[in-house]
């Protein structure tokens, strides 16, 4: 039997499962079961551990008349969750019935029957751009009504190995540059540079002179970032530099050399894009340095040895201040390179609900398009290249870009940090952690569980009479999973987050625990309208989600006649619970742009048409 329904619900729902029961609900005013009722068979414990086996019951026999069902309805094309750049969709429902077909319809429209057998219906139907919820409604000869819902999303796709122009705009303004400079004074005061050119310590092996680097001392490094005008500046400085070496000069005995300088300062101007880079800041590519030395000086450990290296003096200090120029850029590579989450390396977003999951997510690379100053802020606009992880095998996969319009500059802000996420890569990013398999969920009664109100048979008592047959024992766990078969469409305004995902696929099961089949209640596609809030807490975004709308398609029936009433009822005495469990795991989302890992203070998000932006301080 097909069936199914639209509901709309009230009050926060923060989780995709409360669809899990919801199919072919109806108007029929039976009271709902007490919830208490269903769980009174539970004893309260710490940790409870389902023991098996449990006894199999028998399937009851069928209580369905047929001659009071409609036509049983299935999407032949476009496929459930299709994706299309047509505007208007031929959308054919092959319907049967055996008391014959009065009609089908589509979104309202009247389909026309085609092909010999006659059971296949045609309908041509307009599209929105974004998503579309096709409600199908069959009735019989004997006035029977059926119903079906199947999603399909219209507009431009693209492979989602290319990269999302325009993804985020960062903006850091200098007090939060300063705080990134302290940041990476302290982890620079953990370096031991010398061990960085110890590998190769012997600068300069000529017949007159050799110097072999043998330590290397210096103040703790001060490290200045201020925004330029086609990227930033970057200055380290170090005071009382001493390099230790043993000299050789021609004609003269071996001995030891302090080189050293008052100062040493090393400016890094780093660009948005360069062929000469350098090193990394901030994203960006270093691609000319300059380097000074104050107060150079070499002391020796003789007299005769000083008279030698005099000739030598420039070509020592030249070569000193390049191995040292190289090695602060290294420095700076390696503290500023990635200073930013995503900014010119990949970085992981982990993001599965699913806590039983390997971890998945995906993976976030932003390279900067453009880099200024704006104001006394440095900006940097980067697009962005998603992708699930781990890989997914199967090639071609289209993801939708919509009508995005490119997103503009992100506006000033006396915040240290601010991030401005577009539209569509709020969209890649949930396409990639659909693709990972990162948006499955299993609620597995047989695994270890916590509180009163456990996964097992009991709580379908009161609500599907039939399962007391098939499990005599109301111990007997359940298990409820859920895939989704298409990735979801979000939209962004002024108001408000919405996303809406087609195509999930629910199933509810027993599980006996005595090593054989499950025993599977109901399959059924749930369609999701929902609404989605952020809040910052430390380093990252949480999500909460709200149910706006439900439209659900029940799909198989394999053991049970399940009422609509009955469904109904239990989804209004269960869904809180099952919310407050996903909603519990959904993972937080790590800042993009957010320097170091920093957590933020005093955030802040806000919503604009086609794009979120969180502000905060460092």
């Amino acid at each position: 039997m097909h069936r199914s329904a639209h509901l709309l619900l009230a009050g926060p729902c923060l989780g995709l499962l409360s669809a899990l029961v919801c199919a072919g609900c109806n108007s029929q005013s039976n009271p709902a079961p007490a919830l208490s009722t269903a769980a009174a068979a539970v004893t309260s414990v710490a940790t409870y551990v389902p023991q098996g086996p449990f006894p199999r019951g028998a399937a009851p026999a069928s209580s369905v008349d047929p001659a009071t069902v409609g036509p049983v309805l299935s999407v032949l094309s476009p496929a459930r969750g299709a994706t299309t750049d047509q505007a208007v969709v031929d959308v054919r429902i092959q319907a049967d019935d055996p008391d014959g077909v009065r009609g089908v319809t589509v979104e309202g429209l009247a389909a026309q029957p085609t092909g010999t057998a006659g059971n296949v219906w045609l309908a041509s139907v307009p599209l929105q751009p974004g998503f579309n919820l096709l409600h199908v409604e069959s009735s019989d000869a004997l006035g029977n009504v059926s119903k079906s819902v199947f999603s399909v999303t219209q507009g431009t796709f693209e492979p989602d190995t290319n990269p999302s122009p325009d993804a985020i705009y960062a903006l850091v303004t200098q007090p939060g540059l300063d705080r990134i400079s302290q940041v990476a004074e302290a982890q620079a005061a953990q370096l031991d540079l010398f061990s960085l050119i110890a590998a190769t310590p012997t600068l300069i092996d000529t017949t007159a002179l050799k110097l072999t680097v043998t330590g290397l001392s210096h103040d703790p490094l001060g490290l200045d970032i201020v925004p330029a005008t086609d990227g930033l500046t970057a200055t380290i400085d170090a005071t009382n530099v001493v390099v230790f070496a043993n000299v050789r000069v021609l004609g003269v005995s071996p001995g030891t050399v302090r080189i050293e300088a008052d100062t040493l300062q090393v400016v890094g101007n780093a660009v948005d894009s360069s062929p000469a880079a350098r090193a990394r800041a901030l994203g960006l590519e270093i691609d000319t340095a300059q380097v000074s030395l104050t107060g150079f000086r070499l002391v020796t450990s003789s007299s005769l040895l000083n008279a030698g290296l005099r000739v030598f003096r420039n070509t020592i200090r030249n070569k000193v201040e390049s191995v040292l120029e190289d090695l602060l850029l290294d420095t700076v590579d390696d503290l500023l390179g990635t200073a930013l989450m995503a900014f010119g390396q990949p970085a992981a977003l982990t993001f599965s609900v699913d806590p039983a999951q390997v971890a998945r997510g995906a993976t976030l690379d932003l390279q900067v398009a453009q880099a200024r100053a704006q104001g006394p802020a440095l900006m940097l606009r980067a697009d962005a290249s998603l992708s699930p992880a781990p890989a997914v095998a199967f090639p071609g996969r289209q993801r939708w870009i919509g009508g995005v319009p490119p997103l503009a500059a992100t506006a000033p802000s006396p915040h240290m940090f601010t991030a401005t996420l577009s539209e569509r890569v709020i969209n890649d990013a949930f396409f990639a952690f659909w693709s990972s398999g990162a948006l499955g969920y299993t609620l597995d009664g047989t695994q270890p569980q916590t509180g009163t109100f456990h996964l097992n048979a009991s709580i379908l008592y009161p609500f599907f009479p039939d399962v007391r047959a098939l499990a005599p024992d109301p111990a007997t766990p359940i298990v409820i999973t859920l895939t989704t078969e298409a990735p979801a469409v979000i939209r962004v305004t002024d108001v408000g987050v919405r996303m809406q995902l087609g195509e999930a696929e629910i199933g509810l099961a027993l599980d006996y625990m005595d090593g054989g089949p499950r025993e599977h209640l109901v399959t059924l596609r749930a369609a999701f309208d929902l609404d989605l809030t952020f809040d910052v807490r430390a380093d990252s975004f949480r999500a909460a989600v709200d149910l706006r709308e439900l439209s659900t398609d029940v799909t198989a029936e394999p053991v049970i006649d399940i009422a609509d009433q009955q469904l109904e009822d239990m989804l209004q005495q269960l869904a809180p619970w099952l919310l407050q469990r996903y909603s519990l795991s959904i993972p937080p989302i790590k800042i993009p742009g957010l320097p170091f890992g920093l957590s933020l203070s005093n955030a802040a998000v806000e919503l604009g048409q086609h794009r979120l932006t969180v502000r905060g301080d460092l």
